[in-house]
């Protein structure tokens, strides 16, 4: 199978199928909200890899949550699967 690489773009997002059960997680919620805030209040120019790691720091912190609770709601919030 070939790799598609998909541009990241507000008119192309969709959240895949497999990807449902994530978004119904009790934790979800604040992971999301959580992830929003930071991105709200984030001033740079773009998220780098170090940015990143930081931003699931303070997720993990604020919504309590660690490992899939915190990267798959992420995962999906940002690339839809």
């Amino acid at each position: 199978a070939a790799n598609v690489i998909r541009l990241l773009s507000p008119d192309a997002f969709t959240i895949g199928q497999e990807s449902i059960e994530a978004l119904s997680w009790d934790t979800t919620r604040a992971v999301l909200t959580s992830w929003k805030n930071y991105l709200s209040n984030f001033s740079g120019e773009y998220l780098d890899e170090q940015k990143f790691l930081e931003s699931q720091e303070v997720i993990k912190k604020e919504a309590n949550v660690k490992g899939k609770q915190l990267f798959m709601p992420l995962r999906v919030a940002i690339i839809g699967l």
